[in-house]
């Protein structure tokens, strides 16, 4: 999801994912190459190379990645045609089966081609974030007439090295500053909780005892009662 945070009770959203989450797609990616079997060279390549633990399918596909060549493989950059060119919302699903199709295609199993693809997996979901934050960010300055002075990118996602790197460099390029969480707290947890509820209870936003709870409440309508 893509916000533009007005105030701590008030957003706006530009996009959402139209289908599978990115972090989901990393998964499934994961899977399909079967990385688990890889560990003996993954461990052999990475032993001169200062590295974290792997805690999901997804943190094992970025770090295959590190061993590879985007450049060896191509893959579709999605919602890149005429009609959803324009679009600022997300859509991974395509990707996903286009890296499966290729997976499947390719006649080399080697560690070598496994590594090619998560990396080019890898660079082409994030030129799609990318794609779709520059024409988010020229949107709100000619549609909102919102200057935005930073970027904030949270979730498990927000924990790979490569996309952080990414968007770091596309927040620098554009004279903004560039926030992410370290990477214990990219994920649900009770310190992001409880500051919103300190930023919101220092504007005197209490809410009664009263207050029910909704299943999906999207960030976009927070200011509204319960």
């Amino acid at each position: 999801m893509l916000l533009v945070a007005n105030s701590v009770n008030s957003y706006t959203c530009l996009g959402t994912t139209l289908d599978d989450s990115i972090g989901e797609v990393f998964d499934k990616v994961s899977r399909q190459l079967d990385i688990p079997s890889l560990k003996p060279d993954l461990e052999s390549m990475a032993a001169n190379h200062q590295d974290e633990s792997n805690n999901s399918a997804g943190e094992a596909l970025e770090r295959l990645a590190t061993f590879g060549n985007p450049s060896n493989h191509k893959l579709p950059l999605p919602m890149s045609k005429a009609d959803t060119s324009s679009s600022l919302n997300y859509s991974f699903s395509g990707l996903k089966s286009a890296t499966f199709r290729l997976i499947a295609a390719s006649k080399d199993n080697s560690f070598a081609d496994k590594a090619d693809i998560a990396a080019c997996f890898q660079t082409t979901a994030t030129n799609h974030l990318v794609s779709k934050l520059t024409k988010s960010l020229l949107f709100a300055k000619s549609e909102l007439g919102v200057s935005p002075k930073s970027i904030v990118v949270s979730g498990g996602v927000a924990s790979n090295k490569y996309i952080n790197s990414r968007l770091t460099a596309f927040a620098h390029s554009n004279n903004l500053l560039y926030f992410s969480p370290p990477k214990h707290l990219c994920t649900d947890n009770g310190v992001m909780i409880a500051w919103a509820g300190i930023e919101r209870f220092k504007l005197g936003l209490i809410d009664p005892y009263s207050i029910t709870f909704k299943q999906r409440w999207p960030l976009q309508d927070l200011g509204n009662h319960v």
